[in-house]
């Protein structure tokens, strides 16, 4: 769900937006090594705000910007030049995802997955998951590289590599949720010619889970992620039809038989 801003959230971004685009048009006239920020506009801020702390880190950003040399131009040991004010963004987003992401490694290691809410045998960590695999990958990417010591290219990949990390992060549950009911779900059962009735049941079934209820049981339900994956799968160009249907009905049909079960394990 998007976040709702106050009367006082606008005024406080919108001050904020003000002063940063101001110094910016200060600058623009100066001759300089490197190009000057892009200037803001609020719609695009709101778009990628989902929470009181993603507003307070977007004002932070704005407002460091204005102070009295941030332009300032700082050199690393690769010769890469940058303003202060880069500098000290992209060290703050490195260290505050690399802890998002040592925090969801430590939580995912030790989640059980579970078939059809039966508890397995193994934890993720132990088994293995690839999805814990691709957690630990970048977060060893982020904390890796030093800002002082990259050269341009290795700078861009990083910055690349923050960006989609934040954006990952800032996906709503919510949209995630529609996702997977409206898409994976019906998307599937449709290139496969599955059973409606069928379908509309397990639907209705897991529309009773919260956002929240249903990412967890997204996260530890065999089935729903296997479904997942097979449904990926689909978008791929090759994919003979038959021998999906072959491998995703009885998927289906599982967690047709078993769907109260597992929506009674996280309600």
């Amino acid at each position: 769900m998007a976040y709702k801003f106050s009367k006082y959230n606008e005024r406080e971004l919108q001050k904020a937006v003000n002063k940063f685009n101001a110094k910016i048009k200060r600058l623009e006239s100066v001759d300089r090594e490197i190009d000057i920020p892009v200037k803001e506009n609020i719609k695009a801020i709101k778009d990628r705000v989902n929470s009181k702390w993603d507003l307070n880190r977007e004002i932070d950003r704005l407002e460091r910007f204005t102070k009295r040399n941030a332009e300032d131009l700082i050199k690393n040991k690769s010769g890469v030049v940058m303003s202060r004010w880069e500098y000290e963004n992209i060290q703050r987003e490195q260290k505050r995802l690399n802890a998002r992401l040592l925090r969801d490694i430590e939580r995912y290691s030790n989640i059980t997955p579970t078939e059809f809410g039966k508890a397995q045998a193994v934890t993720y960590a132990q088994m293995g998951d690839e999805k814990l695999s691709n957690l630990k990958a970048r977060q060893k990417a982020i904390s890796s590289k030093s800002i002082m010591k990259v050269n341009r290219e290795q700078l861009k990949n990083l910055q690349t590599l923050l960006n989609k990390t934040a954006a990952n992060y800032r996906k709503d549950k919510d949209i995630f949720y529609n996702n997977f009911l409206d898409g994976t779900l019906l998307n599937t059962a449709y290139f496969i010619g599955y059973d409606e009735e069928k379908i509309k049941y397990i639907k209705d079934k897991l529309n009773k889970l919260s956002p929240t209820q249903f990412t967890k049981a997204f996260e530890q339900e065999q089935a729903l992620k296997d479904i997942q994956l097979r449904y990926d799968l689909t978008k791929e160009d090759g994919i003979n039809p038959e021998i999906l249907e072959n491998d995703i009905t009885p998927l289906l049909d599982n967690l047709y038989e078993n769907i109260d079960q597992i929506v009674d394990s996280y309600m």
